[in-house]
């Protein structure tokens, strides 16, 4: 699989082309997107992303369904296989979730890091 590179929100260019990515990046790329995308908010597939309004953004979230939600959206990326771990942190008090996870895919192991919130 490739897809065109994203950095920082934006198309990439490298020595005057459009950069590609493929294999693990591929995946990290589409996972990052994934996690960045609100649910409800694509026309063409209103289930995809996280429910971030619907789960996240409440006063006092439940931490379990919030682990819930980021699991289903990271297992619903192509090419990942498994979640081998995540862990999250929700900061109380400034309302700020972090969510740091590595997973299995088909082109081999990923591990990332996230401000989701």
């Amino acid at each position: 699989m490739i897809d065109i590179k994203i950095s920082s929100g934006d198309i990439a260019i490298e020595s005057f082309d459009i950069a590609l990515v493929s294999g693990v990046d591929f995946i990290a790329q589409r996972l990052q997107t994934a996690l960045q995308l609100f649910r409800n908010e694509w026309f063409l597939d209103i289930l995809a992303g996280v429910p971030y309004h619907e789960v996240i953004f409440k006063k006092n979230p439940n931490i379990a369904s919030v682990r819930a939600a980021l699991r289903e959206t990271i297992l619903s990326v192509a090419g990942v296989k498994e979640i081998t771990k995540l862990e999250t942190s929700l900061n109380a008090s400034t309302r700020v979730l972090t969510a740091d996870f590595r997973v299995d895919t088909t082109e081999g192991s990923i591990s990332l890091g996230a401000i989701l919130a």
